[in-house]
């Protein structure tokens, strides 16, 4: 089994970070860096939609982070419940903040999945992927200003079409 590289449960991370010591505190609070002694890793604790919730939510990451698609491996592959949740937050703040694109290459990993059979706990996963990530909606989240107007349409296109696929799957796993 892959040792965690995410947590989301903020019981975990309160637990965890007892082990680590505090390095540096970045983004005016928002972000604290840690080290683990023990490994030599460094974990960075961030605030998830602190715009929303008064920073009430975390994740824990382990440095480096891991990229677009080790994040997708994790969300696909992971036996911890928060640490899906937090790849699948991951994901989605790196295309907030930093523009990086994950839509299409979770949706087709979720497109290759045999639904038919799916122990519950799979199907939950499915289901938090989906919806964690976004994946259901369809909010064009590009830049809209100074584009022409069949670019702004294209874009939330490409929104509309994941958003449906995303919902057939999700149609998919309550009938089962």
């Amino acid at each position: 089994m892959e040792p965690r590289k995410l947590y989301s449960n903020n019981s975990l991370i309160t637990n965890f970070l007892k082990e680590l010591i505090k390095v540096e505190t970045l983004e005016n609070g928002l972000s604290t860096k840690y080290l683990d002694n023990k490994t030599g890793q460094f974990w960075l604790k961030s605030q998830v939609n602190s715009e929303y919730h008064r920073g009430e939510n975390a994740i824990l990451i382990q440095l480096p982070e891991p990229s677009t698609e080790e994040l997708i491996e994790i969300v696909l592959s992971s036996m911890n419940e928060d640490e899906v949740i937090a790849a699948c937050l991951r994901l989605r703040d790196n295309k907030q903040y930093h523009d990086v694109e994950y839509r299409q290459k979770l949706i087709s990993k979720l497109n290759e999945i045999q639904l038919y059979d799916l122990p519950y706990y799979e199907k939950q996963r499915l289901i938090n992927i989906i919806e964690y990530s976004e994946l259901d909606s369809e909010i064009n989240r590009r830049e809209i200003l100074n584009k022409h107007f069949d670019e702004v349409q294209k874009d939330a296109n490409y929104f509309r079409t994941i958003s449906q696929q995303a919902d057939i799957i999700l149609r998919r796993l309550d009938k089962k």
